[in-house]
């Protein structure tokens, strides 16, 4: 895929303390999805519930790419997620997370941390194999997808959507793994499981909101992969 901004990145033990990110996590209360576009249950924002806790997360998360976080602008949203395996085994609506915020910003960036002890089906990242076609079919296959989580699954219309990709990437659902991508790459969770939210996928989902940055002088600090290619041609 052309024109990304941030690279696809995997890191283990991203957190110091994950047992406790767990513990308060599954203290929190639970809602589903009013529209029905994501599966499972949800918390409140972090950032809401713990703004500290949430601002030095996102810190962390920045400083990945960013030597200096202190002049960079941005909105973040993270939630707790939980989705059993009612959601499918098999796995999920493949999609992007490209859209406008209700603010008004663009959606730049998706991390998805795992705090399920049990390692399980994790994340693919997925390029599309027929993109014309597909996009002749999209609103079809969004609508369906609408009614698939609303009704928990409709699985022949998953498969004939999740059929216009190929996998790129695989990632396995580990304790403590952080996965962080551009939220214009195709991707989606390759099972759900777990009958209770103690043993089902358990995620923190983040998503990053036109990141600017700006150096000490105050002079734009280019995104990742713009960045990255403006040194000598290769």
């Amino acid at each position: 895929m052309n024109s990304l901004f941030f690279p696809t990145t995997i890191i283990d033990g991203f957190l110091d303390n994950p047992e406790t990110v767990r513990e308060y996590g599954l203290g929190l209360e639970y809602t589903t999805e009013p529209s029905f576009m994501r599966p499972g249950k949800r918390s409140d924002y972090i950032h809401k519930l713990n703004p500290e806790f949430h601002d030095r997360y996102i810190n962390r998360m920045l400083s990945i790419f960013y030597d200096d976080t202190t002049n960079i602008k941005t909105a973040a949203y993270s939630n707790y997620d939980l989705i059993d395996g009612r959601y499918g085994t098999d796995g999920s609506w493949l999609h992007t997370d490209m859209s406008k915020s209700n603010s008004g910003n663009v959606i730049m960036v998706t991390a998805i941390l795992f705090l399920n002890k049990s390692p399980g089906a994790g994340l693919g990242v997925f390029d599309v194999n027929d993109l014309e076609y597909f996009n002749k079919g999209k609103d079809f296959h969004f609508n369906k997808r609408r009614d698939a989580i609303k009704n928990l699954d409709i699985p022949e219309y998953r498969k004939a959507h999740n059929e216009y990709f190929d996998e790129n990437i695989f990632v396995k659902g580990k304790f403590n793994r952080l996965v962080l991508f551009d939220a214009r790459v195709w991707h989606g969770a390759l099972g759900y499981y777990g009958t209770n939210d103690d043993d089902t996928r358990m995620t923190i989902v983040t998503q990053l909101h036109s990141v600017l940055a700006t150096d000490s002088s105050g002079r734009s600090v280019s995104l990742p992969i713009p960045r990255s290619k403006r040194s000598s041609e290769i």
